[in-house]
């Protein structure tokens, strides 16, 4: 039996577990400090022992059978896939794990290796945004199954002369993302609008009129949608929602790469198991502990209120009703997603940034210069900041901010210097 098709019959074995509208992914090992942390889920804010919940553990309170389904989904994000599986033919890396493993599995990456800031690259067509895909565009493939595959000659992708656009993204956290799935549409369009200080966010809306909240634009509407997206330009991975192979620089894929010569199934995911299972894991994914405040940092709370932070890094919202979805059709609800208060710390929202942050990349309805409001919870697990990780500490990314933000900059830059270490100790609790 082909590999692929192996593993999707086993990992959609257990009860038939899939997830309907989820997505992404991460991390390896490490536990936060502090007798007793708080935990940014729950009616209100719970308290845990930290020995007991640790980054890449799945949410408290979960079933046996939602737990059998985290482990399936787990196997399949650490997973090194080869070129039988669906590997390539040009690819940036062979695991989720790879790019998503700082602090725990569902971490972001700490850049170590600089094929993990992905490229973007496009160009302007008559004003309008051109992602290049006739020359394998916008994403930036910089690796080949050739080393792997014999008589498969197909070389990694490089930025064409046609491109005037070139953007880098900074692999994203996982933690917590099926909360960020199950907050409501409603919830996320109620948010917007003027807040004062030049703070008006806006949703980044599909054709359906329906808001996007995953990926730094907030392109991505469900979770599992972002992950067959991350699966395909990352990896070059098939699956029943984006079934077509990137191809090599836009050319066709050359003899000794194609499907019968590798042996690889078109989709490579042909039962859609795989990414059903790895969305569900994702959904499962705990978010992460906040560690304990001392006085400077619960002062350094009321600063970032007083400052405005909060009119875009929404403390906390709430999520509706939630389920996973079995093979057979049957619903089966998840009481820890459904009707929680989720302390993201983002309002989901697109805002504009200013011209210095501007990469030119549009994404939907978001421009260059509009990114959706990052999450700030497990900041303390990151090492670099920005869509694309140009700040390596706290202060230079929030004096990286402009436009609708600059206001609030202004003011960070008149603290005392007491109020701006207390403000950066709270930010680092998160």
């Amino acid at each position: 039996m082909n590999p692929i098709r192996r593993r999707s019959r086993e990992l959609g074995s257990i009860r038939g577990f899939v997830l309907v509208g989820a997505g992404v992914v991460a991390g390896c090992g490490g536990s936060p400090d502090g007798a007793m942390q708080e935990l940014n889920v729950g009616q209100g804010v719970q308290a845990v022992s930290a020995p007991s919940l640790k980054p890449g553990d799945p949410l408290p309170g979960l079933t046996p059978e939602q737990q059998a389904l985290f482990q399936l989904g787990r196997a399949d994000f650490v997973h090194r896939f080869l070129p039988r599986e669906g590997l390539g033919p040009v690819y940036i890396e062979d695991s989720c794990v790879n790019c998503h493993a700082l602090g725990g599995v569902g971490g972001a990456d700490s850049l170590a290796d600089p094929n993990h800031l992905v490229e973007r690259f496009a160009t302007l067509t008559a004003g309008k945004y051109d992602p290049l895909a006739r020359l394998g565009g916008d994403v930036l493939q910089t690796r080949s199954i050739a080393g792997e595959q014999p008589f498969c000659n197909v070389p990694p992708e490089t930025v064409p002369p046609e491109a005037t656009i070139v953007a880098l993204r900074n692999p994203l956290q996982i933690f917590g993302a099926g909360l960020i799935d199950a907050i409501t549409d409603a919830t996320i369009t109620g948010g917007a609008g003027p807040k004062g200080d030049g703070v008006n966010g806006r949703p980044n809306l599909d054709a359906m009129g329906r808001p996007g909240r995953f990926g730094w634009k907030a392109q991505g509407r469900t979770l599992e949608a972002f992950t067959a997206t991350a699966a395909n330009g990352t990896m070059g991975l098939t699956t029943p929602l984006l079934p077509n192979e990137p191809l090599p620089q836009g050319n066709p894929i050359p003899p000794g790469c194609t499907a019968a010569d590798v042996g690889y199934t078109m989709p490579n995911d042909v039962t859609g198991a795989i990414l059903k299972n790895t969305t569900a894991w994702e959904a499962l994914l705990s978010p992460t502990i906040m560690k304990k405040r001392n006085p400077e940092a619960e002062h350094g709370k009321q600063v970032f209120g007083d400052l405005g932070c909060d009119k875009c890094h929404t403390p906390a919202l709430t999520t509706g009703s939630y389920s996973l979805q079995l093979l057979n059709g049957t619903l089966l609800p998840v009481a820890a997603l459904s009707h929680q208060t989720a302390a993201l710390y983002s309002d989901l929202l697109i805002h504009d940034m200013g011209p210095d942050l501007d990469e030119q990349v549009t994404m939907g309805q978001a421009t260059g210069t509009e990114f959706r409001t990052a999450p700030l919870w497990g900041l303390h697990l990151r090492k670099n900041f920005l869509h694309d990780g140009r700040a390596d500490n706290v202060s230079d990314a929030i004096e990286w901010h402009g436009g609708q933000a600059l206001i609030i900059r202004q003011r960070y830059q008149a603290l005392s210097d007491g109020d701006r270490r207390d403000l950066l100790r709270f930010l680092r609790t998160l």
